[in-house]
């Protein structure tokens, strides 16, 4: 993007104007500034996610989970995909004081039916 300086001149206003703008613009996720870099529009996001009270009881009331419906809405079709499967070793250890017995990170496979 141009400097505020330049901006400020183009469009007949006040630097700290045009800082505000900007601000609201990194705030929207529009923007990022660098440190003596400038600033630099973001590419566009693949799917902006807004959640908000009633987006989240209108998905709902369609059955569509958050992420698929806001999807569909923008004009894209939603997929998800199981892109790694990775087994992790539970992390076991003796439990002491009153409670004794085994505290997990997560029930060990066959512990939960």
């Amino acid at each position: 993007m141009p400097s505020e300086n330049e901006l400020a001149r183009q469009y007949s206003t006040s630097r700290p104007t045009v800082r505000r703008a900007i601000a609201h613009l990194k705030a929207e996720g529009l923007v990022i500034s660098e440190q003596g870099s400038g600033t630099f529009v973001r590419p566009k996001p693949r799917v902006r996610i807004l959640v908000t009270g009633s987006n989240y009881r209108r998905h709902r009331a369609l059955g569509l989970p958050g992420f698929n419906a806001q999807a569909l809405e923008q004009g894209m079709s939603p997929r998800q995909a199981i892109t790694e499967v990775a087994q992790r070793a539970s992390r076991c250890r003796a439990a002491a004081g009153p409670r004794r017995g085994l505290a997990c990170d997560r029930p060990p496979p066959g512990l939960l039916r």
